[in-house]
C-alpha cells in the first residue's frame, strides 16, 4: 500500500469533513472503510490492485457478518438501526 492504513483513514476523513460531512457520518464511513482496508489485508490485496468484483464479495461479506451478528436479536421500538460495527471477525 503506498500509504498506511491509518494515513490513507485520516486522509479519507479530512476529504469527507471537508466536504461537510457531519463527523458522526464520517467517523461511521472511516470504520466502513477501515473494514474494507481489513478485509483486503487479510487476502493479502493492495488497495491499487482492487477491483469491481472484489468491491462486490467484500459488500456480500459484509451483509453476512451483518445478518449473522444481528440474528436472533429483536427489533427495539424507536432505534433507527440494529447494525452494529462491521467485525472482522466475521470469516
Amino acid at each position: 500500500m503506498p500509504a498506511s492504513r491509518h494515513e490513507l483513514i485520516t486522509a479519507f476523513n479530512s476529504s469527507l469533513l471537508s466536504q461537510r460531512y457531519s463527523p458522526v457520518v464520517a467517523m461511521n464511513y472511516c470504520t466502513y472503510a477501515s473494514g474494507f482496508l481489513d478485509y483486503l489485508g487479510q487476502r493479502a490485496i493492495l488497495i491499487a490492485d482492487v477491483i469491481d468484483v472484489q468491491v462486490e464479495q467484500y459488500l456480500r461479506h459484509a451483509i453476512e457478518c451483518l445478518n449473522r451478528s444481528v440474528v436472533g436479536v429483536p427489533a427495539r421500538v424507536g432505534t433507527r438501526s440494529l447494525a452494529p460495527e462491521f467485525m472482522p471477525c466475521c470469516d
